[in-house]
């Protein structure tokens, strides 16, 4: 009797751990993989903290658009999240994105449930761009690639760093490269072949 006890709790609990990595799974789902477009948050969906820190952070900016994010494995690593990855509205996220527009410029800041803001990603043209950061994305390997769209200045709170995020394609093949703000390769991510 016992054991029968035992065999029905621990199917019980492998069915749980099943719903509840599923819902994650759709909680995730890029829209690169035939996920849906992330929902838009309203304001009042997002907790007063959070609107409170990004009053403070940015006074002036009174048009923006609020979305939910998941865990993120590290904090660190915000120089590359994936836009398509914001959690839907029926899922609780650990992460609080806000887009907003400033001094002609498309604004992503990101705050964490822990506490603060966690990264700002900022869009540039190539202008705007450092030198150093110009110099080695044109004389380096992937000079003969061509640049998609703006480039994208990542400010990361969490270890006081700025990097520079590039997508850049050549024929079929897409990737997305980071330097940073001394002009040294940190990342490569294929992202189309």
């Amino acid at each position: 009797m016992i054991k029968v006890i035992k065999c029905l709790v621990a199917s019980f609990m492998l069915i749980l751990v099943g719903f509840n990595t599923q819902a994650q799974s759709a909680a995730m789902t890029s829209i690169k993989d035939g996920g849906k477009m992330p929902n838009k948050l309203d304001t009042a969906e997002v907790p007063i903290e959070f609107r409170n820190m990004y009053i403070v952070d940015y006074p002036t900016v009174t048009a923006y658009d609020w979305y939910g994010y998941p865990t993120m494995s590290e904090e660190r690593e915000w120089q590359g999240y994936d836009r398509s990855m914001y959690t839907r509205k029926d899922v609780t996220p650990e992460y609080y994105i806000v887009e907003f527009n400033k001094e002609d410029a498309s604004h992503r800041a990101i705050y964490s449930k822990k506490g603060g803001k966690v990264a700002l990603h900022r869009n540039l043209k190539k202008a705007a761009v450092p030198e150093l950061v110009k110099k080695a994305y044109d004389s380096g390997e992937y000079k003969s690639w061509n640049v998609v769209g703006d480039y994208i200045e990542v400010l990361n709170y969490s270890n006081n760093s700025k990097v520079y995020m590039v997508n850049i394609e050549k024929g079929k093949e897409a990737r997305t490269i980071f330097i940073d703000e001394k002009g040294k390769l940190l990342k490569d991510i294929t992202t189309k072949m």
